[in-house]
């Protein structure tokens, strides 16, 4: 029975340090050009491969940090588990990442969570640049999944497409 509660006890101790180790949005620096990738996604559930997407972003110099944002409306997925948990699974996934930031959750009368999210962003760095990321999947539909989110789309420099296996080129 012990071992059991050490685990346990293991389990906490990691959970709640690691997000120590964690980035933040005040981790983004304010004295130079800093390049955001936007991951948006129902992200039912979130899981490695996205954070190896994020990850290998960062390390291929495309962006500096990942904002890994859960859509917090998926018409296209009208079973989607509900958005809180969602959003709640991201930080799981994003924990210890040095890249990957879940903004806070501010809800807002009549604006969605990644443009809430981007417009304090961007007031609060204004030295930022944003880059939508997305699979191939997505790619080929976005005008389907996406078309009430033209606000976010619309505020990014580009897009980095990752190809997803069985996808192919765009």
């Amino acid at each position: 029975l012990m071992g059991c509660w050490s685990r346990v006890y293991l389990g906490l101790l990691l959970a709640f340090s690691s997000s120590l180790f964690a980035a933040q949005v005040s981790d983004i620096p304010t004295d130079r050009e800093v390049r955001i990738g936007v991951y948006i996604g129902t992200y039912d559930p979130p899981h490695e491969g996205h954070r190896i997407v994020a990850e290998a972003a960062a390390k291929a110099g495309l962006v500096d940090f990942v904002l890994f944002l859960a859509n917090d409306n998926s018409h296209h997925k009208p079973n989607a588990t509900p958005f809180l948990i969602r959003k709640r699974m991201t930080e799981l996934v994003a924990e210890d990442s040095k890249v990957m930031i879940v903004p806070e959750y501010h809800p807002h009368p009549t604006k969605f969570y990644t443009e809430t999210s981007l417009i304090a962003l961007k007031e609060r760095f204004p030295n930022i640049r944003f880059f939508g990321m997305m699979g191939t999947d997505v790619a080929a539909r976005m005008d389907e999944i996406y078309p009430d989110q033209k606000y976010w789309m619309g505020r990014m420099e580009a897009f980095i497409v990752n190809e997803r296996a069985g996808q192919g080129d765009l």
